[in-house]
């Protein structure tokens, strides 16, 4: 299996990237988005797999930030947008990241 994961302020821009590790006999790493391209980012600082193998982003950047699903072939799609204050944002990130490591609710690699 892979594992995912972000660089928050990572990037070209400092708008953070999602990575892609996949161990083998030769590792692969590979970033699948950073913020500033097409694939548009503001500062993500939680990620899960979904079941249907999906990375979903939880933004803490400035503004608005979004909660994003990016698919196997690197399509960015908004599933929600916060605009809440800054200490209310950070609540909703952390109460999502609890949600979301349920038994269940993250596809592990086999």
């Amino acid at each position: 299996g892979s594992v995912y994961f972000i660089s928050t302020s990572g990037g070209k821009k400092g708008m953070g990237q999602v990575f892609r590790l996949t161990p083998g006999p030769v590792d692969t790493l590979e970033v699948l988005a950073e913020g500033g391209t097409e694939n548009t980012l503001d500062c993500p600082d939680n990620v899960i797999l979904a079941p249907y193998g999906d990375v979903i982003l939880a933004e803490d950047g400035s503004g608005s930030n979004y909660l994003r699903g990016l698919t196997r072939e690197g399509h960015m799609y908004d599933i929600a947008r916060n605009a809440l204050s800054t200490f209310e944002r950070t609540k909703a990130s952390i109460c999502s990241s609890v949600v979301t490591s349920a038994p269940g609710c993250i596809s592990r690699p086999r």
